[in-house]
């Protein structure tokens, strides 16, 4: 998709390290390290960019006290056997930032995996944005709503699907589809793959 895109650099591993509990204040910070295999230097953390790691912390967590929940699927009624084709062009995003948050190069550390990569990734998309038609064939992704509503179109269903906050969609096997927010409020969102390596890393 064509949307601005922030990313690390991927001539290193880049990880999230655990938690580290702040002694003084009884607070939590976290940190980032590069990754080389061995344990890495505390005195070479750094401190991440905490509104991001609030929102990817968010994601794996709770939202209103419940835990999160599946997102909505096609009715029965209206799964299609045969792909649909949508009227208009959805070829092109507009409205959206992908923001690169973590790559794992899984090769250095997994070699059955190589060739893939490990990515977590933030998404906002304006009102009246798009987020372009893709497939996920060959790229299993899980996306949670952080915030907002947005509406999914997949080949394989006869009708619209609303995902709200909270929820989480499975993209996978011959899944191809777009998204478009029809309200009037930012949607963010949270998307972690397994694409391959040589992918471009903003890849919906």
């Amino acid at each position: 998709m064509n949307a601005p895109v922030t990313m690390p650099a991927r001539h290193e591993h880049e990880a999230i390290s655990a938690f580290q509990p702040d002694a003084a204040n009884g607070q939590t910070e976290i940190t980032a390290g590069k990754d080389t295999g061995a344990n890495p230097n505390p005195g070479k953390e750094k401190t991440m960019n905490k509104t991001m790691i609030a929102a990817v912390v968010t994601a794996f967590a709770t939202v209103g006290g419940a835990f999160v929940a599946n997102a909505g699927e096609c009715p029965a009624a209206s799964v299609l056997s045969t792909p649909a084709t949508f009227e208009g062009d959805h070829s092109q995003s507009a409205g959206v930032t992908d923001t690169v948050l973590a790559v794992n190069h899984l090769a250095d550390f997994y070699p059955e995996y190589a060739g893939r990569d490990q990515r977590i990734r933030m998404l906002t998309i304006e009102p009246g944005g798009v987020v372009a038609m893709h497939s996920h064939e060959d790229r299993p992704a899980l996306i949670y709503i952080i915030t907002g509503e947005i509406v999914e179109h997949r080949t394989t269903c006869a009708e619209p699907i609303v995902h709200k906050a909270g929820e989480v969609a499975a993209e996978l096997g011959g899944l191809a589809h777009w998204w478009k927010n029809e309200s009037n409020d930012t949607v963010t969102l949270i998307s972690s793959d397994l694409p391959r390596a040589a992918e471009p890393t903003h890849t919906m």
